[in-house]
């Protein structure tokens, strides 16, 4: 297997629980999370879309915390490379003020007025074209810890969470995510997982297809490459 392991590189795999009932069973089995966050992603693009023709999408994502206050993140993601089980994509990330976030989902804030490093890595792509918003949808997230039955390090800085997106066409999906730096340490707890279905007999179902994918599929936007 050969999976980047680089700071810039997101490295995931995601199983589709079909079911609230699937997802319910898993948050009782997990038992107490360490944090449930609510998230509104907003998605833009130019108005001949052109970052989802070049393979990239640019996101705007506002979180709501349990365990903290509010913040929001800018992101630019591009393709996804999928390596056995594991998606792998380049990711840039930057934290802005709330008030940036909601002046820009709410068109008071152009996005070039901000220095971002994920619009300076898109900004080839659109220019000094304008961004408009191209969809958004609601996630609740809940994050749990993982007990590696290894004697792995913390410092791998795996993600734990459960998932229920709701699409803009009022479509809800519900899966299990794993996300970390380290693939080799991904596809271990992959293994770890598939033994966890197979005890409480849920089916144990891949998910190749990003949540952005799926919103455009749903909204009948022209596919994406994602």
């Amino acid at each position: 297997m050969s999976v980047r392991n680089d700071s810039n590189i997101e490295n995931e795999i995601k199983l589709d629980l079909l079911t609230s009932f699937n997802l319910e069973l898993l948050l009782d089995k997990f038992g107490n999370p360490i944090d449930k966050i609510r998230q509104f992603n907003y998605f833009f693009d130019t108005r001949d879309m052109r970052l989802n023709k070049s393979g990239w999408a640019l996101r705007v994502r506002i979180e709501e915390r349990d365990s903290a206050k509010s913040i929001a993140r800018v992101t630019a993601k591009g393709k996804s490379t999928q390596i056995e089980s594991i998606a792998s994509r380049p990711e840039y990330e930057e934290e802005i003020p709330l008030e940036s976030a909601n002046a820009i989902v709410a068109g008071s804030l152009d996005f070039t007025e901000l220095k971002l490093k994920p619009l300076e890595v898109l900004s080839e792509f659109f220019g000094s074209d304008k961004l408009i918003p191209l969809l958004s949808f609601e996630n609740y997230r809940w994050i749990f810890p993982y007990v590696s039955e290894s004697d792995k390090p913390e410092s791998y800085e795996l993600e734990l969470a459960l998932d229920k997106t709701s699409f803009g066409d009022g479509h809800i999906d519900y899966e299990l995510e794993l996300e970390g730096r380290d693939p080799e340490f991904l596809i271990s707890v992959e293994k770890s997982m598939r033994n966890l279905f197979e005890k409480i007999e849920t089916p144990f179902i891949p998910q190749r297809v990003s949540k952005f994918e799926r919103a455009m599929n749903r909204l009948k936007l022209h596919s994406s490459p994602l």
